[in-house]
């Protein structure tokens, strides 16, 4: 009885430790960049490109009701993402609903509006993050189809979309989707910016820093209505060689740093 109340104290005392211990370990800090995706259009490049920063990447895409994106492109995207951009620990799409907003014309500064007051997901970590709107209006200009705007942030303007593609055009409507969708990330990725340029000489651009290469996927004619200038049913247009040769050229330099100024929070765990 004797060794059986020493085992019980001792079993006590450790169990006592043992909580004291659990409450007086840290929470993990996890670090977190609330200004990160303000920045300028190109400057996630080399993040995007790279695994020297962040070594995952979930793409965030809202969408207004009736313009969910369709659903080859969602499988294409990823697809393109994983064989273009360095990720080790894995690439990953979230979907979700906005309500739709009574203006129909979305200009730009409408669409960062909305952007603000609806995105959920920012970087942190290791973990990089793209948004994705798809609205269920039209930007002023008709002519286009989809816009990138910052460093980690693309819109495409659904109801323009929708009507410039099916029926006896070129384009199904996934088609045309995912051609804008890769095009916009294009953008992301630097090309069609003068740091881009700077990299490769035959990366000549032309109309507002788009490819000149008709055949690629950075030609101008992809964000807007007359796609089928490069595309036609059943191919969506790929980056050209010089877009290539730009896009690597981008993900080996290492004066490419852009620097954020992180906060932390108690992830509580």
């Amino acid at each position: 009885m004797k060794h059986l109340h020493l085992r019980l104290v001792f079993c006590i005392l450790v169990l006592c430790y043992a909580s004291s211990c659990a409450k007086k370990l840290p929470s993990r800090q996890a670090v977190i960049y609330p200004n990160y995706h303000k920045k300028e259009l190109g400057a996630s490049a080399k993040d995007l490109l790279s695994n020297d920063r962040f070594t995952s990447l979930t793409v965030e895409i809202q969408y207004m009701p009736g313009f969910r994106p369709q659903p080859e492109t969602l499988d294409t995207l990823h697809s393109f993402l994983t064989s273009h951009l360095k990720k080790s620990d894995g690439i990953k799409i979230v979907i979700s609903e906005l309500k739709n907003v009574k203006k129909k014309m979305l200009t730009k500064d409408e669409v960062v509006a909305i952007e603000d007051a609806a995105r959920s997901l920012l970087p942190a970590d290791k973990n990089l993050t793209l948004y994705m709107l798809f609205t269920d209006g039209s930007h002023p200009d008709k002519n286009i189809l989809g816009m990138a705007y910052r460093n980690t942030s693309t819109v495409i303007f659904g109801k323009s979309v929708a009507k410039h593609s099916g029926n006896n055009k070129l384009l199904t409507k996934s088609e045309l989707e995912t051609s804008v969708v890769f095009h916009e990330i294009g953008h992301l990725l630097g090309l069609g910016n003068p740091q881009a340029a700077a990299l490769n000489s035959k990366s000549a651009t032309s109309r507002n820093g788009h490819c000149d290469n008709k055949s690629c996927l950075m030609y101008w004619a992809t964000e807007t209505r007359n796609p089928t200038v490069i595309s036609r049913r059943g191919k969506i247009p790929q980056f050209g060689r010089e877009c290539l040769e730009t896009i690597e050229g981008m993900r080996g330099r290492r004066d490419l740093e852009y620097p954020d100024e992180p906060t932390s929070f108690i992830s509580g765990f």
